[in-house]
């Protein structure tokens, strides 16, 4: 696997936890530069570069071969939004891998609320996104999956207040 499908991985997995609110692009030079992942549009990695596109319509070329590190949430002085994620064992998601039906069981201890689901491949492509109302304590959800080609995917769980997202793979 390259490093830049590495380093895409890890940054899908930061984002979508809820872990990270900021990017800092380290370069070689011992310079950096600092991006609230609010005002990000996307990432790319091409022809050697990592390319940031902001909301604003900027965008940031960096050399890959410059860059020293990538880290996410690494300064305090950026604005940020603490975010509670929800435990990964208290939501079931299985087959997995899967193959045409996941199923996602939410935990007893559930409180009767709103969930939105979101499929999104490693390249930041959502490919299912769906609101589900009123999930009570227990239940389960069949999510057809069928359509998706066979790779990686990130299963992301949001319920306005709680946000956790799992790997899945398709077969």
């Amino acid at each position: 696997m390259s490093s830049y499908k590495i380093l895409w991985i890890l940054c899908v997995n930061s984002c979508l936890c809820g872990y990270s609110q900021n990017l800092i692009i380290k370069k070689r030079a011992a310079s950096e530069q600092a991006y609230a992942l609010s005002t990000i549009k996307k990432l790319t990695f091409t022809d050697g570069n990592m390319n940031v596109f902001l909301k604003d319509g900027n965008k940031s070329s960096f050399n890959t071969l410059t860059v020293q590190s990538v880290i996410f949430n690494a300064r305090t002085d950026l604005p940020s939004v603490p975010t509670e994620k929800i435990q990964n064992e208290d939501i079931m998601l299985f087959p997995n891998p899967v193959g045409s039906v996941a199923n996602i069981r939410f935990p007893q201890k559930t409180p009767e609320s709103s969930i939105d689901l979101e499929v999104i491949s490693l390249e930041g492509k959502i490919f299912y996104k769906k609101k589900y109302d009123n999930i009570q304590a227990g239940e389960t959800i069949r999510m057809d999956v069928s359509y998706l080609n066979k790779g990686i995917y990130v299963l992301r769980i949001n319920n306005g207040i709680k946000i956790t997202s799992q790997k899945i793979i398709k077969i």
